[in-house]
């Protein structure tokens, strides 16, 4: 893949406190950064929005077609255990983030697990701009969360 890196993924152990989770530094390969920063769409509204809704630049196409790969899929179900192989990727794009952001919650009766990107673009001296979040999502909330509480009890938990 030319823009993610699956074994990064597959390297990443699964933490499970206060929830099943993996933080995967260097997932969006950085010598794509650039590329997608320059053909990000422009959004300037804080929020999600359908990726049907945001024109994006070719670099990001092709970042959307590999985070919806079957292989994709593969990578994120075998670090969590699942088969996410029958279950369609819904995506969502942001670019700014607004307070209600970061918190838990349970998106959809049929959402699997969520998978958030968050690009960042070197500028100059080597500081960083955070540039778009990619939201994916193949949560179940009928099922209790893996450390037992129910959702409700972990609604105002940080991640």
């Amino acid at each position: 893949m030319r823009y993610l890196d699956p074994d990064r993924l597959a390297a990443t152990p699964l933490a499970r406190d206060p929830f099943e989770h993996v933080i995967v530094p260097g997932f969006v390969r950085a010598e794509a950064l650039d590329a997608l920063a320059a053909v990000y769409p422009a959004i300037a509204e804080p929020g999600s929005f359908p990726l049907e809704s945001v024109k994006g630049g070719a670099a990001f196409d092709a970042l959307i077609a590999e985070l919806r790969a079957p292989a994709t899929a593969a990578a994120f179900g075998a670090a969590f255990g699942l088969d996410l192989g029958s279950f369609p990727t819904m995506v969502t794009v942001c670019s700014r983030c607004q307070a209600k952001d970061g918190r838990i919650h349970a998106d959809t009766a049929t959402k699997i697990i969520t998978v958030l990107i968050y690009l960042r673009a070197r500028l100059k001296r080597g500081s960083h701009s955070d540039f778009g979040v990619i939201q994916a999502g193949y949560v179940d909330p009928s099922e209790p969360w893996p450390n037992g509480r129910d959702r409700a009890q972990d609604q105002g938990v940080p991640y």
